[in-house]
């Protein structure tokens, strides 16, 4: 367990850290350069939206299921959903 903590604290701090560049061109050759922050589930934020979306809920009994799967039996993450949603 150790040694994922010690790569995912840096992780989450370099995340706070950066920003995502994306360049826009435009077909009339206009060029915009956007910043925008890297947003992870860790962040605030998104916390934060996502408690104002369960606050409308109420629970009497809940069950978190987390459903994994193997995707070294799929060639990549499109064909690993579409087989998922099939079964």
């Amino acid at each position: 367990m150790w040694r994922i903590v010690s790569f995912f604290v840096p992780y989450v701090k370099f995340t706070e850290e950066h920003k995502v560049v994306v360049r826009l061109i435009a077909p009339e050759d206009n060029e915009k350069i956007l910043l925008l922050d890297h947003r992870t589930r860790l962040d605030s934020t998104y916390k934060k939206k996502l408690k104002r979306k369960l606050s409308k809920i109420e629970f009497k009994r809940c069950t978190h299921l987390t459903i994994t799967t193997d995707l070294n039996q799929y060639t990549n993450i499109i064909s690993a959903t579409r087989s998922l949603k099939k079964r």
